[in-house]
């Protein structure tokens, strides 16, 4: 099936689009199937929230194949997650990669773009099943194109931290913390967390050295986010700010 999507197609009421007009990059799937896929990715808001960032730089360049890239990368990642069929699902990841990487080739895109797009492409390979050492290098390699900004290096701890390698993970939310707290990017459009600058990364630094029985260390981390949670309680949620009061008093005693 041809895509019958282009550049000047989502850059005219984008929300407006269909199904039939997201293009579907696979032979491994029916056209009844990809619709479906489509549909449901046309209610996601994060997929709404990329087709208005896409929108945005399209007015801002005349780069069309790179922004065909750019968008085929997404739509096809975004799509596998939908897809039953495991060879529908490991091929459209391939054509993300393949897409991420064209994409990436284009040095004049602006650096927070070249960042997602490469953060994009390891979870891209992690989905892929590939060997986590390359997943790895591929995410932190996004630091390449924009050093201020921690999300990819955020899905490392996050991975050491479910994977109870907790030695791992302390080496890199030490350098998140050292590196991203407090400093939040003024280029963060591109899927940023801001709340990750804020005050995630001593959540996940707390909990790490808690678990390696760095009991002072995490002590430290844990009354420097309560610092933060008095200061700035609109940065948190109020079962946030509950959970956080709950564990002040389990450090007190």
């Amino acid at each position: 099936m041809e895509p019958l999507v282009t550049a000047d197609t989502l850059s005219d009421g984008i929300v407006q689009l269909t199904p039939e007009q997201l293009p579907v990059l696979t032979n491994f799937m029916t056209r009844a199937d990809a619709l479906a896929i489509n549909a449901k990715l046309l209610e996601e808001t994060s997929f709404q929230q990329f087709l208005t960032l896409w929108n945005q730089l399209h007015c801002k360049t005349a780069n069309q194949q790179s922004l065909i890239s750019l968008y085929g990368g997404y739509y096809c990642q975004q799509a596998a997650e939908y897809c039953e069929n495991g060879i529908s699902r490991q091929d459209l990841l391939i054509h993300a990669q393949d897409h991420y990487m064209t994409f990436l080739e284009d040095d004049k895109m602006e650096k927070e773009v070249r960042y997602f797009a490469q953060w994009q492409l390891g979870l891209t390979k992690e989905l892929q099943g590939k060997d986590w050492g390359e997943v790895e290098e591929t995410l932190l390699s996004a630091s390449n194109y924009h050093n201020g900004r921690g999300e990819a290096m955020r899905h490392v701890i996050q991975y050491y931290r479910n994977s109870k390698q907790y030695g791992l993970g302390y080496i890199y939310s030490s350098i998140a913390k050292e590196q991203y707290l407090g400093k939040v990017p003024e280029e963060i459009g591109w899927f940023g967390d801001v709340l990750f600058y804020q005050w995630k990364i001593l959540y996940y630094h707390t909990s790490i050295c808690g678990h390696i029985k760095f009991s002072k260390e995490a002590e430290d981390t844990f009354y420097e986010l309560w610092r933060i949670s008095q200061i700035h309680p609109e940065y948190f949620t109020s079962e946030q700010l509950q959970s956080l009061f709950q564990n002040m008093k389990s450090y007190k005693s």
